[in-house]
């Protein structure tokens, strides 16, 4: 077994797949306060000390629910406890074609009337709130996607555009639109968002900041769309290192406006053609790696797994016969899970069980003991942590959105 070296700092054992699954629990250690963050960017990142990542405590989650789009025109509320829907409504405009869930998860809202109305959903009450009709003279306009601007009082609209000619109709590429929510004013069309958040944008968990996550963690200034800050994560920390890329979920659920704590990826300093994960803490005070931890080989699925609400497990699809999309020769579907430790990288289990084909896994329950399992049908599968079937539910309706709400 070989050592790995990150700056002489950090030391981690390669895992081995062949070692048997051990579930390590994170040590706590004293943090030395972030120093203030400079007011000029970008701030190049640090070496980070070795010290164990600590147990998430800021705004923990308590309950998980679900949404569900059904088809055609149904939202529900599903309750993973007891495993029913224990609300649902009618959209006002008949079909939806997307949902997008707020920063603050309290609101929800959905394209409907042949893509030209946004309504917005109060998911405490269950009920339409607002509606937008989006429209042009000449035109007809059909939303594609909705992007909530930092502040909740704009959003950045993606559509296509019809003109309308005396005798024919003439289809137009896409645009892009800034979209005045209370004063319901569609802006002037563009043909792509604006280069500062092109790719990898989101909003910041205090709300008030654009974070993208590209090459680097930048963070943008929603009125003038300039760079405050950024954390360098394509600058090798040191020679053989290459780029680190994140992805997963932020452990701390988008809550902590100081911190995230992400998985991340590299290509291996001494094996180049394998790569190899771990956990990273970026302090956004300081503007700076605080710490990161390798595990060595990273659980097979990266970035694609389900992780549980307390971020010790992930859950991951993939192998199998048929996988989640079937073979197409007749063949029985069949469907391989694994399950990760987030804490060291170890696989802690797998199974494989037979399905019906297009099925994947859509989400978890709070406690992660059971998996849901949809995918172009009425039903929804619910699987143990110990990869057993448990029940088959039927609902009132294809399902064609599925978003998982922690609060």
């Amino acid at each position: 077994m070989r050592m790995i070296f990150l700056l002489c700092l950090i030391s981690v054992a390669s895992l081995s797949a062949q070692e048997p699954p051990v579930t390590v629990q994170p040590v706590a250690t004293p943090v030395v306060a972030p120093a203030t963050a400079p007011s000029v960017p970008p701030v190049v990142a640090t070496a980070p000390a070795p010290a164990a990542l600590l147990p998430i405590v800021h705004a923990p989650v308590t309950s998980t629910y679900f949404l569900l789009g059904l088809w055609p025109d149904t939202l529900a509320r599903f309750d993973p406890v007891t495993d029913t829907i224990v609300k649902q409504m009618k959209f006002r405009n008949g079909v939806q074609h997307g949902l997008q869930l707020s920063h603050d998860r309290k609101t929800l809202m959905a394209i409907t009337g042949q893509r030209g109305t946004i309504e917005v959903i109060d998911l405490a009450k269950m009920e339409v709130v607002e509606e937008h009709l989006i429209k042009k003279d000449g035109w007809i306009l059909r939303v594609r996607r909705v992007m909530e601007c930092p502040g909740g009082k704009q959003w950045y609209l993606q559509y296509e555009r019809v003109e309308k000619k005396v005798d024919h109709f003439v289809i137009h590429e896409m645009q892009w639109a800034l979209y005045k929510v209370e004063e319901k004013e569609l802006g002037e069309g563009m043909k792509e968002l604006p280069e500062g958040i092109r790719r990898g944008a989101s909003i910041s968990p205090d709300g008030t900041k654009w974070h993208v996550f590209s090459q680097d963690l930048i963070v943008v200034d929603p009125v003038t769309l300039k760079e405050d800050a950024r954390i360098e994560l394509s600058k090798p920390l040191y020679t053989g290192m290459g780029p680190l890329n994140l992805g997963g979920e932020d452990f701390y659920e988008n809550r902590n406006p100081d911190a995230y704590r992400m998985l991340y990826s590299m290509t291996d300093p001494v094996k180049k053609n394998r790569r190899i994960a771990g956990l990273i803490d970026l302090d956004m005070k300081g503007m700076k790696i605080a710490n990161m931890v390798e595990w060595g080989a990273g659980p097979s699925g990266g970035f694609g797994l389900h992780m549980s609400a307390d971020h010790t497990r992930a859950f991951g699809q993939g192998g199998g016969r048929g996988g989640s999309g079937g073979r197409g020769d007749g063949a029985e579907s069949e469907m391989t899970i694994a399950c990760w430790s987030l804490v060291d990288g170890k696989k802690l289990g797998e199974g494989t069980l037979k399905v019906r084909t297009a099925l994947s896994i859509s989400a978890l329950s709070h406690d992660a003991k059971k998996l849901y399992l949809t995918g172009r049908g009425h039903d929804v599968w619910v699987v143990s942590d110990e990869f057993k079937l448990l029940k088959t539910l039927e609902l009132p309706g294809e399902v064609a959105e599925f978003i998982e709400v922690r609060e």
